[in-house]
């Protein structure tokens, strides 16, 4: 082969891959979701009538009770008049932040009992780690309000904290686009060359 169409080759071989993984490589973060932020507060459920800090002796509810007050506290906590209490508190602590919705909060709120204990949990995602728990924690005051002065009654346990990095991984699928680029193209490139294409 002469030295020239050597050349040639090598630079074409070379300029195609660079293109084609800075092609990927943006592919990539086209793709990517952006990050999303989960912080969590935990509730107890206790037998008395009360939303306050627990008194000396409080008696939490044994396991067993757990399912249907769990259930009965989850259905109570899943109405658009509760999550309408919490869009509202959160307009109201930060009312220059676009509003969220109730149909939204429904979205990124979720409240259930951690299996085989006494605590509910209490998860709010955001694409800002501050607001997330800030969400987490409001939806948490409310539920506590909501069963104040009842039996059973939810007691906090734990406020939410900004959490340090994403739930998801938006990383992953730039690394997938880059790998996938360095596999495809030198595959391309054979055959192409086995085809009879004398350029490459």
């Amino acid at each position: 082969m002469r030295p020239a169409k050597l050349a040639r080759r090598l630079a074409v071989q070379s300029l195609l891959v660079i293109v084609g993984a800075f092609l990927c490589l943006m592919g990539g973060r086209l793709m990517a979701p952006k990050p999303v932020y989960r912080a969590s507060s935990l509730l107890l459920i206790t037998s008395i009538p009360s939303g306050l800090p627990l008194p000396p002796g409080t008696r939490a509810l044994n396991p067993s009770e757990i399912p249907a007050t769990g259930q009965t506290i989850r259905d109570a906590l899943n109405t658009p008049a509760y999550r309408q209490r919490v869009v509202d508190r959160l307009r109201q602590t930060a009312p220059a932040d676009p509003a969220i919705s109730a149909d939204q909060l429904a979205k990124i709120v979720t409240i259930d009992y951690v299996r085989d204990t006494t605590l509910f949990k209490v998860d709010a995602t955001h694409a800002n780690p501050i607001k997330a728990a800030q969400i987490a924690n409001l939806a948490a005051d409310e539920a506590i309000k909501q069963f104040r002065g009842t039996a059973p009654s939810l007691t906090l346990m734990s406020i939410a904290t900004p959490p340090v990095g994403p739930s998801n991984d938006p990383g992953r699928y730039i690394l997938i686009a880059g790998i996938a680029g360095g596999v495809l193209l030198p595959t391309a490139m054979w055959v192409l060359r086995r085809t009879g294409h004398g350029l490459i």
